[in-house]
């Protein structure tokens, strides 16, 4: 292959490295070959060129990565049952150890993230292999490792590397005593004689030339120390031969590293060791996963600021692999931060969060772009607190009594105003599928340098010449309805993305452009969450959309329905008598029904979502408005005199089978001549 930038890769895809693949799959075959391959290329960071060239050459050999399906619902915890260690689908026995001052033992907190790793880590293990972790600083590494070794009840010995290591200092270690300084094994030689697992911190740090010599070691079990001694894995071959330390069969070594390049400027351990290891990235946690465990942090810290720091610290992240700044702030930043808020709770967020970037204040670019991200996710760092610009407030005029509303309830009338009723199914059209659009949310939190009743706006991907006509509110969800074209669009108040379904099919434009939709929405409730129905005023169609799946059915209330409209008249601009429209109630669609009713009409339709019926209550009287007092009890207005009725009805019209509901007229008097009665 010509690409130089494949032929970059070829150091990390060695013979050895592939064998090793071999020996992972032929024990664990349900691993994904494309997974062992990134793996060992530690794809996550290389540079986007070199990453997608080895995407390509992976999909021309037809090495695909499947879609995991159940990896949301796996189980990555870990269990020690009987002396059986199981990680994930992974068991190993545990160890029994002669010293166990030196297993170590540290506060850690699963996540699923770090227990996969975790999981590979044991197979690698258990296949005997010497293992490299990679990452940026403050993902947990030490702490992955640490709890590692103490699910394994394995004994450690560390070593921390450095710009000054020599050979001498990584196979000889010198101490003090009585004055004298004497030099005794290093954590390494302890390691390789008493069979405990020897973990070296930093081995990008020290000299390539010095973290070489570990390379004999692991290749053939043989190195020869400063003081003339050789270490030697076959124990046959040390009889008779003195200064010889032999290999303990137990022995295995765990080597930390970060990632080469700024701005860590180590060395590029990976490149000159890195197939000599089986090779494991450790990243950051996923936002939730990372939620999750800084509430194990800090407990008492408002769940608002830990979303606020998961999120900021998320898009820093992004912008450092973009290459927009420098330094990848990690877990370990976030996390001593929320500790400092569990400790110190009245303190503010923006002082706190100050420990972390003060250093990068020295840079006016830097500081720019960590102060805009942090601004965008409410953290008010720099804010003055006397910086409050909140609405003029104006009195209201004093509440006063102007007349009393009285129900008629002579005999006469009520047998003259009841109102019969009837039900039948819904006649449902569909459903047919549309697409459901993503689109990322790029929301700027308002209250980061100054204090106002706006707490954050954001753009929703529409055009120039679109029109809002709807806006409703469930729990956190905010629906919008557009009518040029009829789009709607559903967002969480703390999301990060902006869902949207095109309805131009449903609702198209006439060539002239004369007849415009007019669009309102009703949110239901549960178990219909997720779901609206969405109403047409000008031709009175009904749509149930689910905003999930894009399942879009059509609910006719009459047999009228299903005929064709009208388009000739503009809502708008023509200057023709505009016929009544069609209006629908949904002060309780969370209970899932719905009134309709036409202006100038004589009929209420209460539609039924939850059972799929529609019941008709004829009217005595033409309407004008219908406001929905309570569930049992609504206001009527009529037309032509303005006169208002009450009409109550039996509760969601199937509680009781009366057939009827009953319409009483109201008469309005002034305060001076009024009795007592219902008031307005």
């Amino acid at each position: 292959m010509n690409d130089p930038t494949a032929q970059s890769l070829a150091s990390s895809l060695s013979t050895r490295q592939l064998l090793r693949i071999c020996r992972r799959l032929s024990q664990y075959p349900e691993e994904s070959i494309a997974h062992a391959v990134n793996k060992a290329c530690l794809s996550r960071f290389l540079p986007s060129l070199a990453r997608a060239s080895l995407d390509k050459s992976l999909a021309n050999c037809s090495i695909q990565d499947p879609p995991d399906a159940a990896e949301h619902t796996r189980d990555h915890s870990c269990s020690v049952k009987d002396g059986v260690l199981t990680i994930g689908r992974v068991s190993a026995p545990v160890y029994t150890p002669t010293e166990k001052m030196k297993i170590p033992d540290v506060l850690f907190y699963d996540n699923p993230q770090h227990m996969m790793v975790m999981e590979d880590m044991l197979k690698d293990f258990l296949l005997g292999e010497h293992l490299l972790l990679v990452g940026n600083q403050g993902v947990g590494k030490n702490k992955i490792v640490d709890r590692f070794l103490h699910l394994l009840n394995r004994p450690r010995e560390y070593l921390q590397l450095h710009r000054d290591t020599t050979v001498q200092t990584l196979t000889l270690q010198p101490s003090v005593r009585d004055g004298i300084i004497m030099y005794e094994d290093s954590p390494l030689v302890k390691a390789v004689k008493q069979g405990n697992i020897l973990v070296i911190d930093e081995a990008d740090k020290a000299p390539t030339n010095v973290t070489c010599i570990l390379k004999t070691l692991v290749e053939s079990g043989e190195m020869i120390l400063a003081d003339g001694r050789r270490i030697i894995s076959d124990a046959r071959e040390a009889e008779g031969r003195p200064n010889t330390i032999v290999m303990h069969p137990d022995f295995r070594m765990l080597v930390l590293a970060n990632r080469p390049g700024f701005p860590f400027l180590g060395n590029d351990f990976f490149g000159s060791l890195g197939d000599i290891f089986s090779c494991h990235a450790v990243d950051n946690p996923k936002p939730q996963a990372e939620l999750a465990m800084l509430k194990q942090y800090g407990p008492d810290v408002p769940e608002a600021t830990l979303q606020k720091l998961v999120s900021a610290f998320g898009d820093l992240r992004s912008m450092a692999d973009q290459g927009t700044i420098t330094y990848p702030y990690s877990t370990r930043e976030v996390v001593n931060i929320v500790k400092h808020l569990q400790r110190f709770p009245g303190e503010g967020l923006a002082n706190v969060v100050r420990n972390v970037f003060d250093f990068d204040s020295y840079n006016k670019d830097t500081r720019d772009v960590l102060i805009e991200a942090l601004h965008r996710h409410g953290i008010p760092i720099g804010a003055n607190p006397s910086s409050v610009k909140l609405a003029k407030e104006l009195p209201l005029p004093e509440v006063k009594l102007t007349g009393y509303w009285t129900i008629n309830q002579t005999g006469n009338a009520r047998r003259k105003l009841l109102c019969p009723t009837e039900t039948r199914p819904i006649d449902i059209k569909g459903p047919v599928f549309l697409r459901v659009q993503t689109h990322p949310c790029n929301r700027q939190e308002s209250r980061a340098l100054s204090f106002s009743e706006e707490k954050s706006h954001w753009q929703i991907p529409m055009n120039e010449v679109n029109i809002i006509c709807h806006v409703t509110t469930k729990d956190d969800v905010v629906y919008v309805a557009t009518c040029n074209p009829v789009s709607l669009f559903s967002m969480k108040e703390r999301g990060d993305t902006i869902r949207s379904i095109e309805l131009y099919d449903v609702f198209p434009r006439t060539i002239s452009g004369a007849w415009q939709p007019f669009i309102t929405i009703a949110p239901l409730g549960g178990p219909l969450d997720g779901q609206v129905v969405l109403h047409e005023e000008q031709s009175n169609t009904v749509l149930h959309i689910d905003m999930e799946t894009g399942a879009v059915r059509r609910l006719l209330l009459s047999q009228g329905d299903e005929k064709p409209q009208s388009r000739a008249s503009n809502w708008w601009s023509s200057k023709e008598p505009q016929q009544g429209g069609h209006r629908m109630c949904h002060d309780f669609s969370h209970k899932n029904w719905l009134l309709f009713y036409k202006e100038d009409g004589n009929q209420l339709e209460v539609l039924d979502v939850l059972q799929g019926s529609v019941h008709t209550i004829s009217l005595p009287v033409n309407l004008r408005s219908v406001f929905l007092v309570a569930e049992d009890r609504w206001l009527l207005q009529e037309s032509s005199s303005n006169k208002k009725f009450l009409l109550t009805k039996p509760m969601h019209m199937g509680a009781e089978d009366s057939g009827v509901c009953q319409l009483h007229s109201l008469s309005e008097d002034g305060v001076s001549q009024g009795t007592w009665s219902q008031r307005r």
